[in-house]
């Protein structure tokens, strides 16, 4: 499960739906096409790296999911995935 978004004033953490494009277990990464993710960025296709591995199994391109965003070393990486959530927005 997808821990609570974030807190007033809190700019490292941040929630976010979308589709997966593609899955990197090897090098960690995950490429999604999310939506809008207020406070920081617009929708758009973006590769994030992962914090775990263990977080890609069984991901599949397709799948819509919901992930957490937190800034680590100075990079946006993908800390949470839930599959199958739809939150109605694009």
């Amino acid at each position: 499960m997808v821990a609570p978004a974030r807190s007033a004033g809190d700019d490292s953490r941040f929630e976010a739906d979308g589709r997966v494009l593609s899955v990197d277990e090897e090098n960690r990464y995950l490429a999604v096409a999310h939506g809008p993710i207020p406070g920081l960025m617009p929708a758009m296709n973006m590769r994030f790296v992962v914090a775990d591995a263990a977080l890609l199994r069984g991901l599949q391109r397709g799948d819509q999911i919901r992930f957490v965003l937190e800034l680590r070393d100075g990079e946006w990486t993908v800390t949470a995935v839930e599959v199958g959530v739809r939150s109605g927005r694009p």
